[in-house]
Parts: C-alpha cells; structure tokens; sequence
C-alpha cells in the first residue's frame, strides 16, 4: 500500500467516524449526558437490528477464528482489499495478507486468547457503518495486566454481504503505578 492509501484510509476513517458520533441518536432519545440535539434524525433508518447482529456475527467469527488459530476463518470477515492497522502502527492490506500474517503469529501453543467486545454499531448509511470496541489478550508472551486496547472497525455491505474494509487496534496504555 502506498502511503497516500494509507493516509487516504486514515482520513477516511476519521472522518466517518466524526461524523457518525457528531449525529443524533438513531432512537430518538437524547444523547448521554442529558444534552439535547438540534438535528432531528429523517428519512430512513439506517441499518436494521439484522444487520447489527450479522456485523457482530464477524466480530465473534473474527474471535473464534484467532482463539482457534485458524487464520482462514478469521480473515475471512475481511473484503478482499481491507486494510488493518495493527497495535504498533503496521500496515496490512488485503485479506491475503492478512491471512498470511493471522497464520504466522505464532503456534497454537503460544498464542494468546483475545476476547473482543463490541461497544457500538452506527451505521453512517444503509450500507456502512462503524463499529468501536475493546479488546482483551491474555496469555501468550503477553504480560498479565498489559493486554487490554480498543479498537474500531469500518464494515460495509459488498455483494449483500457483510465484510470489513477497515480496521485499525490499540493498545491502552499500561495503568500507572505497576512495577514500581
């Protein structure tokens, strides 16, 4: 990938992100905090409770196939040019990478367990939407208390299906106080 992609999936990202979490609540309810909104939500809604379920569906099958060590099965939630960007900032572009990287990041006797929760689904359009969560890796050669982050995920329906154009993991930072 080019750095101009890169950047380009960045802004992109940014961007729908900014927007989707500036918007009204898709319920009608005032947001969190009591704070009303001066743009009431028209027109169709967007996404469906089906389509939620079939966008945390990839979430878990992506969990699954980490836990099992089975690369295919956790690439496999990714369109065919995804791009991911993983806790130290590297690139992967394309399911096929991201396969081969899935499959080469360790044994199955070494590899951590991640569980991944999803905090929230919004869908910019009927097609699109964003979905953040926090993630948890334990075991491995992970220290114990160091493998929590969070992440956020672009997924998009493609050919009527469900797939992740873009992903992009954090790690939290370690808490303060430890080792000392």
């Amino acid at each position: 990938m080019t750095v101009q992609r890169t950047l380009t999936a960045f802004v992109y990202v940014f961007v729908v992100a900014t927007l989707a979490f500036a918007q009204a609540p898709a319920n009608g309810q005032e947001p969190a905090g009591g704070q009303a909104t001066s743009r009431p939500r028209t027109g169709p809604a967007l996404g469906s409770p089906g389509d939620e379920a079939v966008i945390r569906a990839l979430v878990e099958q992506y969990q699954q196939g980490f836990n099992a060590n089975d690369a295919s099965k956790a690439a496999s939630v990714y369109a065919e040019d995804a791009v991911f960007v993983d806790v130290s900032g590297k690139v992967w572009e394309g399911r096929a990478q991201l396969e081969k990287e899935l499959a080469g990041d360790s044994s199955a006797a070494t590899r951590p367990r991640l569980n991944l929760t999803v905090q929230a689904v919004r869908f910019i359009k009927p097609d699109v939407a964003l979905v953040r969560g926090s993630s948890m890796i334990e075991g491995g050669n992970v220290p114990p208390g160091e493998g929590s982050g969070h992440w956020t995920v672009v997924a998009m329906k493609i050919g009527g299906q469900w797939k992740v154009v873009m992903a992009e993991a954090a790690a939290n930072p370690p808490a303060q106080g430890r080792g000392r």
